[in-house]
């Protein structure tokens, strides 16, 4: 386990000045970004304390703390969480910001929060997401919340689009239920894809499910390039990304699902 989680921080240690550059040019990126954004505003109101999971640069600190918000995060990258006190102190930002895994929650103390919230996949890279889901709930306020937005493992559009190119190994990576290595530049992040329902399983001893729905089913990031180029033709599926992702059947795929779990 250690050595997974090691050589996965090694490999985001390596991406991390890259990072931003790639992540905020991506609209695609972005509009998953601020799916959970809008969800944790739906949910609790400033000046609410809030975790952020797995923060990366601190874009999603950054917007919260802009906002009135109390943010700790946490990263298990050391340069992530170089590039995330840069950002805090380029912006004069009152977050606090610590160097520690997911399923370290313990080195929090007995501190509490409002809502925990994990943005586009980190959860998928621990191990033991039990561990993860007993300390969410020892680190927050009664009936507090968890909001996550995960890798799924069904992309219909990912599987279509290699199958296209006849690529049938890319096509369904993300089938395997365990940890499989995933290329990340010159790096290996260990990543697990999971349906929604398996996800909760986890969690479901600590927490109530409360609402889920896909992300970016019909426009998966990949193809940002299409989508920048395309124009009009990019409508109808932004559209039916609107309308059909969190109806039944519909909401269990996507490139990531957005899930909001309740503290029992």
């Amino acid at each position: 386990m250690q050595t997974l989680l090691s050589e996965t921080s090694r490999a985001f240690d390596a991406h991390a000045q890259h990072y931003d550059a790639l992540v905020e040019s991506n609209a695609l990126l972005q509009n998953m970004r601020a799916a959970l954004w809008k969800e944790v505003t739906r949910r609790v109101a400033p000046p609410a304390r809030l975790l952020d999971v797995g923060c990366g640069t601190g874009i999603d600190a950054m917007y919260f703390a802009q906002r009135g918000f109390s943010v700790t995060t946490i990263d298990a990258s050391c340069e992530m969480v170089n590039q995330t006190r840069q950002r805090v102190a380029r912006e004069n930002l009152n977050v606090r910001v610590e160097n520690f895994g997911a399923d370290e929650l313990e080195k929090l103390g007995d501190e509490k929060f409002d809502a925990i919230y994990s943005d586009l996949g980190p959860l998928n890279c621990v191990e033991n997401l039990e561990t993860v889901s007993k300390q969410c709930a020892a680190h927050l306020k009664p009936r507090g919340f968890v909001i996550v937005s995960v890798m799924a493992r069904i992309c219909p559009l990912e599987i279509l689009y290699f199958t296209l190119r006849g690529d049938f190994k890319q096509a369904t990576r993300r089938f395997p239920r365990a940890m499989i290595p995933v290329n990340l530049e010159n790096g290996i992040v260990w990543t697990r894809y999971y349906d929604p329902h398996e996800f909760f399983q986890f969690f479901e001893n600590d927490f109530r499910l409360g609402t889920y729905r896909a992300l970016n089913l019909f426009l998966p990031p990949y193809l940002i390039r299409w989508y920048q180029h395309a124009g009009i033709l990019t409508k109808p599926f932004t559209w039916l990304d609107a309308r059909v992702s969190l109806l039944p059947f519909f909401r269990n795929m996507g490139d990531h699902f957005l899930m909001v779990l309740q503290k029992r």
